[in-house]
């Protein structure tokens, strides 16, 4: 049996952080059991730098195992900002195998998914989420 803290931090598939990307975890807590590892985080996103592609949180306290994508949920999303869902329903955090990252999902009622990307995005965000994952 773990617990600790980790810092999350926005991030995109391409570029990078540049001089002014700012992420502000307000908190960030896990605990692990074994090779279960449940996590869940506060965090603003406030400028996204020289970042492009695909959102990202990096910075998740363990690696993720191989199998699988998963996920969690969004309890959250607020700040003034928002994410464009055009076409979609919904968006779910999923854990990337073998990383210690989660890119953010949004999913259609018919099955369809797409990453969000940062061109989706109008900051600033707040996002409140948590989930599970096996190492």
């Amino acid at each position: 049996y773990e617990e600790g803290t980790f810092t999350p931090v926005f991030a995109g598939t391409g570029g990078t952080a540049g001089d002014s990307a700012t992420t502000q975890s307000l908190t960030a807590h896990y605990i692990k059991i074994g090779a279960l590892v449940y996590w869940s985080f506060g965090i603003t996103w406030t400028d996204k730098g020289s970042w492009t592609g695909n959102v990202q949180v990096t910075g998740l306290p363990f690696t993720c195992g191989s199998a699988g994508y998963p996920s969690g949920a969004i309890g959250y999303l607020g700040g003034g900002g928002d994410i464009d869902m055009t076409g979609f329903e919904w968006f779910v955090p999923r854990i990337q195998p073998s990383n210690t990252y989660l890119a953010l999902i949004k999913h259609q009622n018919g099955g369809a998914s797409a990453d969000v990307t940062l061109d989706n995005v109008t900051l600033p965000i707040y996002i409140i989420a948590s989930g599970t994952y096996h190492t």
